[in-house]
């Protein structure tokens, strides 16, 4: 059986602290008196991703213990690592824990490793001053959009409409006729109910999302 556990990692009087414990660790593996050492990646740069590896008696350097703890009579298997390694390697305290035949891998939460890469992207065109993708939701006649694009150009940022969503025609019409300096080549022009829209492949990619949500 595998077990994937969504957690953060603590702090035990000042020290990074990950602790895992319940039925769901014996299901995957996991005995009391099971003594496990903490292995880095070797030569990786920034990999947030650690295991901890079963070790046996002869193993010389530091181990984590799987103890025991006994709850409404019922006797569950808990590990605790604290160590402040887990503050070098992961730049957030969200980590994904898998655990399957007694492996535990220990990687970034997804949403975190997006998140900064997202804002990388985002650093990285405003320092060469490549325009900003704007995804605009609930679009209606551009006006919304507009005056973004003419804001962030006063602040010496160029946008352009990447994708812009709207159910009414003659609305997207007006803003496709009237617009001109927020559409592009690149620019996807979607008149659909937001509802319809099916981005399983070819998603373009956006820094801005931007919404008219109606009443």
């Amino acid at each position: 059986m595998t077990t994937i556990i969504n957690t953060k990692i603590g702090e035990s009087k000042n020290v990074a602290r990950l602790w895992l414990e319940g039925q769901k660790l014996a299901r995957a593996g996991i005995r009391t008196g099971m003594r496990y050492a903490l292995i880095r990646r070797p030569g990786a740069d920034r990999v947030e991703r650690v295991e901890l590896r079963q070790v046996g008696d002869t193993f010389s350097g530091k181990t984590y213990n799987v103890s025991r703890r006994t709850r409404r009579g019922i006797e569950v298997p808990l590990i605790e690592v604290r160590t402040d390694d887990l503050k070098e390697i992961f730049s957030s305290e969200r980590v994904r824990v898998a655990i399957r035949q007694g492996r535990i891998v220990v990687t970034a939460n997804h949403l975190d490793v997006k998140i900064r890469e997202r804002v990388r992207k985002l650093v990285q065109r405003l320092k060469t001053g490549e325009p900003l993708a704007v995804c605009s939701l609930f679009h209606g006649g551009g006006v919304a959009d507009k005056a973004l694009h003419s804001g962030l150009m006063r602040a010496g940022i160029n946008s352009f409409v990447q994708v812009g969503v709207e159910i009414e025609p003659a609305y997207l019409d007006v803003s496709l006729r009237n617009n001109g300096e927020i559409w592009s080549e690149e620019s996807v022009a979607v008149c659909s109910d937001i509802r319809e829209l099916d981005w399983t492949h070819n998603v373009p990619e956006c820094d801005i999302l931007a919404g008219g949500v109606p009443c």
